[in-house]
């Protein structure tokens, strides 16, 4: 049996700050907001661990120096602290203090460590000189003398400072920044070609402190920095506030003309209500000479009874290029988590102008309508299943103007996952799943198709709809997998009537 632990660390309300380790390694530090969530292991900072196999189990000891973490003065602290164990065979996860997935927040759980008294952090000042140097060569003699060349280096300094101001408040400086270093990318493959792909941030310099600037619908985006000359950053947390905000300036070579730099601005409030929700705003500013893109918003999380939330987000922005476009962005939220019962339901859209330069939407134009309902079982203990789940969901999208004239949707979708967990990890689960997808015949007016003699064209008339089926059944447990698809599709173009079929296992 394998099984791995994480500690979560929270000196603030809106966070805390998780370390991953097993009785051997690898470790990992890592970030988990409030809610119910992925942890986000883009996080580096500096601690250390040691883990021991015993007779009966096993011991872990970690030490992490106050200076990788952020906390409030005050004589006296009260810290939160949850300690889980996850068991790989089982997927089963046990906590220190004791928690229950029907409530909203995770962090609000935790145990505490109460009367720490002698919290000094110390002096926290980081200095990362850096030196590239290259050199190139090339035949300097000519066909005469091919063996002579000539060589030219050319050399480069950058430089990173971390400075602990307070024990709360960190201020990160970067010049000419070398991210030679920096892992690479892992590789995606696009499930719809006609939309950007989205990739975590992984520099150094823009990771640390990103739980500060984390924003709905990804409105800041640092990847969007390409190429940074210098960039400041001050990162905090002030009585109930989260503050975030970053200047930098980058390489003439990623903006339009290929001459001006563009110039970043970014500002991230967040502010606690109660013990678990949360009101924040956002500014993000991109100028690049007369040229500029802007977006303010705000957005609230309220929850309440313990397993039920409301969201609640607004953003408008503002560009100049050769004219001036404004748009906006909304979103509403509501959902309930329960052991047995949980739904959610949301309204999101965005208009067609809206854009952000500094953030990451990758489609404009269109409102979601998303509904999701979950039904859990569970079966008795020492029983031969563990776990049956129904998940329905169901969502319907219309283009912005459509769905201010009341139209139909453009695309529909209907999928019913039913899952069950078996004894000893083991998991089935059969989905099937039904697609409709129609076409807005006013993005196809410049578009032309052979007609059926191929010695003219003809315009090109999107079909009124297409719909795809599928049915997926899985069973697998850490390393064995079986699936089985099952694809329908119908097109129409140009008056000629197209059938397909295809199977795939």
């Amino acid at each position: 049996m394998t099984a791995a632990g994480r500690s979560f660390l929270r000196s603030t309300r809106s966070g805390c700050r998780p370390t991953a380790c097993a009785p051997t390694p690898p470790r990992a530090p890592a970030f988990r907001a409030r809610r119910w969530q992925a942890v986000d292991l883009s996080q580096d900072y500096v601690w250390q661990s040691k883990g021991q196999l015993l007779d009966d189990g096993f011991s872990v000891e970690m030490r992490i120096p106050f200076k990788s973490i952020r906390y409030q003065l005050a004589s006296t602290q009260d810290w939160g602290l949850q300690i889980v164990r996850q068991t790989q065979r089982t997927g089963y996860q046990d906590t220190w203090a004791p928690t229950s997935r029907a409530q909203q927040a995770f962090t609000p759980q935790a145990g505490y460590l109460r009367g720490m008294t002698g919290m000094k952090r110390g002096l926290v000042l980081d200095l990362t000189p850096t030196s590239v140097t290259s050199t190139t060569g090339r035949p300097a003699g000519g066909i005469t003398d091919p063996d002579t060349w000539r060589y030219g280096t050319r050399g480069e300094l950058s430089g990173d400072v971390r400075w602990g101001i307070t024990s709360n408040f960190t201020v990160n400086a970067t010049a000419n920044p070398d991210f030679s270093q920096v892992e690479t990318d892992v590789g995606q493959i696009p499930g719809d070609v006609r939309f950007a792909l989205f990739f975590p941030e992984l520099r150094p310099f823009f990771v640390e402190g990103s739980e500060q600037f984390d924003a709905p619908n990804r409105l800041v985006n640092t990847r969007s920095i390409v190429q940074p000359l210098g960039a400041i950053k001050l990162t905090g947390k002030i009585p109930r506030t989260d503050v975030g905000l970053l200047s930098a300036i980058d390489a003439p070579s990623s903006g339009r003309d290929g001459k001006t730099s563009p110039r970043f601005n970014l500002v991230r409030l967040r502010r606690d209500v109660g013990d678990q929700s949360t009101a924040g705003i956002v500014f993000t500013d991109r100028s690049e000479g007369s040229r500029f893109n802007r977006v303010a918003g705000f957005d609230t999380r309220l929850q309440f009874a313990k397993v039920y939330s409301v969201d609640v987000r607004y953003a408008a922005s503002m560009t100049r290029d050769t004219v001036t476009r404004t748009g906006s962005l909304w979103e509403v939220s509501h959902g309930r988590t329960g052991r047995g019962y949980g739904y959610r339901y949301n309204v999101q859209g965005f208009s067609p102008d809206f854009e952000t330069q500094t953030g990451f939407v990758n489609r404009v134009d269109f409102v979601r309508a998303q509904l999701n309902q979950r039904y859990t079982l569970f079966g008795k203990k020492g029983g031969w299943w563990d776990q049956r789940q129904h998940f329905l969901s169901a969502s319907s999208l219309w283009t912005y103007q459509r769905f201010n004239e009341r139209e139909t949707p453009l695309e529909s979708r209907v999928s019913v996952d039913n899952s069950m967990t078996i004894r000893g990890g083991w998991r089935v689960s059969v989905t099937p799943d039904v697609q409709r997808v129609a076409f807005d015949a006013r993005r196809y007016t410049s578009y032309a198709v052979l007609s059926a003699s191929g010695r003219d064209t003809l315009s090109f008339t999107p079909n009124t709809a297409q719909i795809t089926s599928n049915m997926a059944r899985r069973e697998y447990a850490a390393v064995a997998t079986c699936r089985c698809h099952h694809h329908g599709h119908r097109g129409h173009r140009a008056g000629v009537l197209r059938n397909r079929h295809r199977a795939a296992a």
